[in-house]
């Protein structure tokens, strides 16, 4: 507390009025010589407060932060192979350098925001004030450094670009040598490699054992031996830059091919040190380039590297896995991969199927069942192989299908044994054949009746008279009772009853109708050994002597009965009446007890108007 009140004395002296905004602004330009006059307000000993402790720490910060910027000395000429390679080796430095810079000052401005929102949120009494703002101004003066060291080491990068392209010429290369200095590097860095990807499995192992201590060594040692990688990758990259600047030097299109392999490089670089080097170096390969073998080559070849490494980073993000099952790992592009194979199948399986319909459409050898048999069963079967094929390029093994089956065990006891029940009663009745393809049924439970017009594996399709479609469960067809009336042949026989008046001649009615079926010369009438024409009777009702006419029949008239016994019915009426036969209605006889009541009479009174009146009388 008593430091603000210095604070506000020296702001009262200067006649200003400050808020807490304002009070950050001034710190942040204040001189070193106010943060010493106000540490020194300080008690040095003794018992400090939570805030003047807090304070000190923050004005000692800001006393000994005076960053010193040194301008970096160019390199003298570049006129050897070793001064050329020294000159890329601290261009390389120095766009890491300002890549570190960059991510240093991002993080910085993070911390900016957030000290400022909470100083806003603050008022001017509040306790903790001061060493927020003493956090803010330490942070902002942080910031100018990290920006006027961007600038300088930029600066410093484009002179040092410049120099490589204007001193090219100069430089003697030694190619041979070179080359064996680059394939040296690349059996180190083989090995690097091979040790970090050991070094991982071992931690890998280790975390699943639980080791902690152990798993933060070798990550440590993994962070060593990635250093030393990456060390040897600039030398790599210095190597192949050296060969690509005497290709450019000898006006040779191979530079390109080098480039391409460097532009790969600094790829892994960026990855494995978190850094944006791609951006920063690929330029100065354009510039040189452009310098020596002319603008139009080089956007060429440009605009082709710029391709392969947009389809080599799709390329990439398409094949990183983003899910595991098992030992499977999936990617993006396994999954297209997976449904272009199953869609395939899909529509392969559609071509079959029609196809097999048109073949055997017109073949006598093939009745239309068989041929929806052998058109679902194949549809099927080639679905099921594209379905493994599509498991196979997604990486999962068959053996690995146990775990599905038990799901789907599981899965059929909770609800899916309706649908296990109609696939097999589907095969049911595509390989024992009580049902086909074009016979006419009917199910007793429901009354449903029409032609079957398709027999898939979960449901079959009727279509009924009034040619209306209706899918059935397979399992009805084999839980309940079915009538099926083509199963054999198109023959049935129908009954017709009717009946005639009591008193007619029994035999007369059979000859009549007899005749009249016989010259009525339907052709769909049928005879044949026992399956003839009858006319029977059936009994003695109330009011008639019944008959029945028994009549087969064969072709399509059977599936619509109700027309049939319309046609025979109006043929038996006219037969009776030309011969004079009546066919009797219900008669009902009344009988009327005699009971003792008297009878009102009703007098209308025209006769009331006319009896005699009591004078009268």
């Amino acid at each position: 507390m008593f430091l603000k009140t210095i604070l506000f004395l020296i702001i009262s002296f200067s006649s200003i009025s400050l808020s807490a905004a304002d009070l950050n602004a001034t710190l942040i330009e204040a001189k070193s010589k106010t943060f010493e006059s106000l540490l020194q307000k300080i008690p040095a000993e003794g018992n400090l407060s939570a805030e003047q402790a807090l304070e000190k720490t923050l004005l000692k910060k800001l006393i000994s932060q005076k960053p010193v910027l040194h301008e970096e000395s160019l390199p003298p000429q570049l006129n050897t192979e070793e001064r050329y390679r020294k000159a890329f080796l601290q261009y390389l430095r120095n766009v890491r350098e300002i890549s570190e810079l960059r991510a240093k000052r991002e993080q910085n401005h993070l911390k900016i925001l957030q000290i400022e929102k909470r100083i806003h949120q603050l008022d001017n009494q509040a306790p903790d004030l001061l060493s927020l703002q003493l956090e803010d101004a330490f942070y902002h003066r942080n910031e100018h450094f990290y920006r006027e060291e961007i600038v300088r080491k930029k600066r410093f990068q484009e002179k040092l670009s410049k120099r490589f392209i204007e001193d090219l010429p100069l430089v003697v290369f030694t190619p041979q040598q070179i080359k064996e200095q680059l394939q040296t590097y690349l059996v180190f860095a083989k090995k690097y490699k091979d040790a970090i990807t050991q070094l991982k499995i071992n931690q890998d192992q280790l975390i699943l054992e639980g080791e902690k201590p152990e798993v933060a060594q070798l990550a440590e040692k993994i962070k060593n031996v990635k250093h030393a990688y990456l060390y040897i990758l600039d030398d790599i990259l210095t190597e192949r830059f050296l060969l690509f600047s005497y290709n450019l030097q000898k006006k040779k299109i191979d530079a390109f091919q080098i480039e391409k392999k460097m532009r790969s490089q600094l790829m892994e670089m960026s990855r494995l040190s978190s850094l944006d080097l791609y951006t920063s170096v690929v330029p100065l390969f354009l510039k040189m380039e452009n310098r020596y073998l002319g603008h139009i080559i080089t956007l060429t070849d440009a605009s082709k590297q710029e391709l392969e490494s947009l389809m080599q980073k799709v390329w990439s993000e398409l094949n990183k896995p983003i899910i595991s099952v098992g030992d499977a790992h999936i990617s993006p592009f396994k999954m297209l991969m997976t449904l272009l194979v199953f869609v395939l199948g899909v529509l392969l399986a559609g071509f079959y199927k029609k196809k097999i319909n048109r073949l055997t459409l017109n073949q006598d050898s093939f009745t239309t069942s068989t041929r929806m048999i052998v058109a679902n069963l194949g549809y099927y079967l080639i679905i099921l192989l594209a379905f493994f094929a599509a498991l196979n390029v997604l990486g999962i093994k068959l053996s690995s299908l146990a775990l599905v089956a038990g799901a789907l065990s599981v899965g059929i006891g909770f609800g899916l044994q309706n649908i296990v029940s109609n696939f097999v009663s589907g095969l049911i009745l595509m390989f024992e054949k009580s049902i086909k393809i074009g016979d006419y049924v009917q199910l007793t439970e429901s009354g449903l009746r029409g032609h079957v017009t398709d027999i898939r594996m979960r449901s079959t399709t009727i279509n009924t008279n009034e040619n209306i479609d209706i899918i059935v469960p397979n399992q009805v067809f084999i839980q309940h009772n079915v009538i099926n009336w083509t199963m054999n042949d198109k023959v049935r026989r129908f009954e017709i009853p009717f009946g005639v008046k009591y008193g007619t001649d029994a035999e007369k009615v059979i000859e009549i109708i007899l005749k009249a079926v016989e010259e009525s010369e339907y052709g769909d009438i049928y005879h044949s050994g026992n399956r003839r024409t009858k006319v029977i009777m059936t009994g003695m009702g109330d009011s008639s002597v019944n008959f029945s006419l028994l009549v087969w029949l064969k072709g399509n008239a059977i599936f619509y009965p109700k027309q049939t016994a319309s046609r025979f019915l109006v043929l038996i009426y006219k037969a009776l009446n030309e011969n004079g036969i009546e066919i009797p209605f219900p008669q009902r006889d009344l009988h009327i007890r005699s009971v003792e009541v008297p009878i009102p009479v009703i007098v209308t009174s025209e006769e009331k108007n006319d009896a005699p009146s009591k004078e009268q009388r």
